[in-house]
């Protein structure tokens, strides 16, 4: 799931992550509502949607990146129990404020803060230690 306003950079990380052929699908949300729409299942008559990884901007109108992770751990944990659930932060720039932030979300699957645009190899980092 990439979850960014920004839709030059979700189309980038879309064929980024097409040419690697890592993933059976890919959703883009251009905003932390429509985000938290899909994974609670709106779209499907209620039946929850948690995917497997989750590039998150932290930068974005309305509803930031931590906003979204605040109301993302509101979610009944039905959505995410036995589920390894990993969310990268993505960031134009990265300041130290916004890394400390970023951890108290480790509990909820936050895992790394990326500086944008990802890079092939940001992806290969976290899918080596996340995932087999």
């Amino acid at each position: 799931l990439l979850i960014d306003d920004s839709a030059a950079s979700n189309l980038i990380h879309e064929e980024m992550i097409k040419e690697m052929n890592i993933a059976e699908e890919i959703i883009q949300k251009d905003n932390a509502k429509e985000a938290l729409s899909y994974l609670k299942g709106e779209h499907c008559g209620g039946n929850p949607t948690v995917p497997d990884l989750i590039f998150l901007d932290i930068e974005m109108p309305e509803t930031d990146g931590f906003g979204f992770l605040e109301e993302f751990e509101k979610l009944d944990l039905k959505y995410t129990n036995n589920h390894k659930l990993i969310i990268a932060i993505l960031s134009n720039h990265l300041d130290s404020e916004n890394f400390e932030k970023s951890k108290q979300f480790k509990a909820t699957g936050v895992v790394d803060h990326i500086r944008k645009p990802i890079h092939k190899e940001d992806i290969e980092c976290i899918l080596e230690e996340h995932f087999e």
